[in-house]
């Protein structure tokens, strides 16, 4: 018997209606499917091999993914599709929803999680899977280039690409990330906190006038790196960019600081400024090798407009 699927409008909202796999998705209507990415803690990819029998991509290698049935939420799908697939039982607590986007006929989710078992422990569902490997991100490149690739996951290079060795991908900052976000910089030293800017409300306001120059590193354990990134249409300003001391060294910080910068330039930013403690000397090192400087011919100033209480984490 094939799949039942459960049918949502544009906006996502549940519908109460369903549709057989096979059948056209109803106008108007979409369905539900996730994509799962799996990576160890070396930064590796777990991928897979379509059986050739497969009328689309025969042979091609892949994520596990497909549809989510009646009833399944979002997470429920993707672990059932790792479970039938590969044959392993991914936890719930090490995984994280990167995206979700609306694609012609359904919203696809996509999912991070992190597993470090080897491939003895897998069992390859017949007939849909041939082989399963642990791969870099230069041998995604690779099989893609050499066609070997289903070609809707080409987004990979993009969503990874950033700091292709650590197991995180670059994402926009929304101000549902604030919890997250707020406990890595209460854990890093000096960061510079204060009750006004980096409160809730404080930094939903900054994500509302920059909403595209903000951005987090999201591991599937949660947010691992951030950056925020505004201008006022003349000058670029860089804020707490912070990254936890388990993806240090891995180029997670480069990588956003790449991403907020680029987003300057696309709106037309000509130049950017950080202002760095100046007992910080790491992050001194840090900005001087990503081609900022200072400057001695001007001196930062500024005036309180409202009463602002300042610390530092320790």
């Amino acid at each position: 018997m094939s799949e039942v699927w459960a049918l949502y409008d544009a906006e996502r909202r549940p519908l109460g209606r369903v549709m057989r796999r096979g059948e056209p998705v109803p106008e108007g209507c979409y369905h539900l499917s996730v994509q799962v990415w799996i990576r160890d803690g070396a930064g590796r990819f777990l991928i897979s091999r379509r059986h050739p029998d497969k009328p689309m991509f025969p042979l091609c290698w892949e994520t596990p993914g497909g549809a989510a049935v009646a009833g399944e939420d979002s997470l429920a799908a993707a672990l059932r599709e790792v479970r039938e697939e590969l044959g392993i039982a991914l936890s719930p607590e090490k995984g994280a929803l990167l995206m979700s986007r609306r694609r012609r006929e359904d919203f696809s989710d996509v999912w991070l999680f992190r597993w470090d078992g080897g491939l003895d422990a897998l069992t390859l569902q017949p007939d849909e899977v041939v082989d399963a490997r642990w791969a870099a991100y230069d041998e995604l490149c690779a099989i893609e280039d050499a066609g070997e690739w289903v070609e809707t996951l080409h987004y990979f290079r993009a969503l990874f690409g950033g700091a292709p060795d650590a197991p995180a991908a670059i994402l926009p900052m929304r101000p549902e990330d604030y919890d997250e976000v707020y406990a890595l910089w209460h854990s890093t030293p000096g960061t510079g906190l204060n009750d006004v800017d980096d409160s809730r409300e404080g930094v939903a306001r900054f994500l509302a006038r920059n909403p595209s120059t903000c951005f987090v590193a999201r591991a599937a354990e949660g947010v691992v790196g951030t950056i925020l990134a505004g201008h006022d249409g003349r000058r670029g300003h860089l804020y707490h960019a912070a990254v936890d001391p388990s993806m240090r060294g891995r180029g997670v910080g480069s990588a956003l600081v790449r991403a907020a910068l680029d987003a300057l330039k696309e709106e037309g930013i000509a130049k950017a400024a950080i202002m760095v403690f100046a007992d910080n000397e790491s992050g001194l090192r840090f900005w001087q090798a990503r081609g900022f400087g200072g400057r001695s011919d001007v001196r930062y100033m500024d005036v309180t407009l409202r009463p602002i209480v300042k610390f530092d984490p320790k």
